[in-house]
């Protein structure tokens, strides 16, 4: 078997640790049980080690200490959602360790919203800095001002989602090195500060919301060179 799809199946109780002995899946959805399906643990996955897809959004991982190793020895995954599982909150590290920055997973898609993360998580992000197209962390606890040293880096990423979340500080200049971006969303946090001449480099923008926030100053004009822009969101600012 190389593909299973259990999603919205209303099973209930403990995922089975014998997924772990499909060792061909290429593909596991057990998307939708809304807290009724749990995992007390992630190890079983280490065993799927040809897994390129695994979505295990609303499954409840909130014992799943470990649940970032675990991740981390999938050496095939393209695709992770785990989109409101009630992750618990990696350890945090000193940015000079970065000890867990040991991960050789090319992951693609990463969605973790919904999850009350803070950011402890961005250390474990690095992993995969040169490989993320798509990032979703909207809806968690992140806080403090945005790390130059995360998000700077990811040059390839496509869809940055950061809304919903506690970040405070302004928005850095190195936001223009990410000139592939589509989408970009930052609203409703507490940034501050006026909006940097950089956001014009990123002339592949088609999303832009930094609505909800502090933003003060006036709109740069090299937002005019965004000639791909369809959506725009300064609402609810100090404009």
């Amino acid at each position: 078997m190389q593909y299973l799809n259990l999603s919205k199946a209303n099973f209930s109780q403990t995922v089975p640790t014998q997924l772990g002995n499909l060792s061909n899946l290429l593909s596991l959805d057990l998307s939708g049980s809304y807290y009724e399906l749990n995992s007390g643990n992630l190890e079983w996955l280490s065993r799927l080690s040809s897994l390129r897809l695994l979505d295990l959004s609303s499954v409840d991982l909130s014992e799943a200490i470990h649940w970032s190793q675990a991740i981390n020895k999938l050496p095939s995954l393209i695709h992770l959602d785990l989109q409101n599982c009630g992750l618990p909150l990696i350890p945090p590290l000193t940015i000079p360790s970065l000890s867990h920055v040991n991960s050789s997973v090319p992951l693609v898609f990463l969605d973790l919203s919904w999850n009350d993360l803070t950011s402890s998580i961005y250390p474990w992000l690095l992993n995969f800095s040169t490989t993320l197209l798509h990032l979703d962390l909207s809806f968690n606890d992140l806080n403090g001002s945005i790390p130059e040293y995360a998000f700077g880096n990811m040059s390839s990423l496509e869809y940055l989602d950061l809304s919903r979340n506690q970040m405070w500080g302004s928005i850095p200049d190195t936001v223009g090195k990410m000139v592939l971006l589509s989408h970009l969303d930052l609203s409703d946090n507490q940034l501050w500060g006026s909006i940097p001449d950089t956001v014009g480099k990123m002339v592949l923008l088609s999303h832009l919301d930094l609505s909800y926030n502090q933003l003060q100053g006036s709109i740069p004009d090299t937002v005019g060179k965004m000639v791909l822009l369809s959506h725009l969101d300064l609402s609810c600012n100090q404009l």
